[in-house]
């Protein structure tokens, strides 16, 4: 083969997220059922600390895209991993 597999980027970051979301639509793998055709990139965050079982801060926007049943069934924890692991 011979040809390089990885190279340095030397070019400038050129990245842009300001774009218009119907135009370019952003893209969420998950191997569990999300049933919210409204889902934004705010409900993320909620999601996954309902995924490890801790509550959404009170200053955190967005909700949690699990199936509530589920939730409701899964005891919360109130500490942050952060904290957990200061013990």
């Amino acid at each position: 083969c011979g040809a390089e597999v990885f190279s340095d980027n030397t070019k400038a970051w050129s990245g842009d997220h300001c774009v218009h979301p119907q135009l370019v639509p952003g893209v969420l793998f998950t191997n569990l059922k999300i049933d919210a055709p409204d889902a934004e990139i705010i409900d993320l965050a909620p999601t996954v600390l309902e995924l490890f079982g801790i509550n959404k801060p009170p200053h955190m926007d967005g909700r949690s895209l699990l199936d509530p049943r589920r939730s409701a069934a899964q005891p919360k924890k109130t500490e942050t991993p952060a904290a957990a692991a200061a013990r």
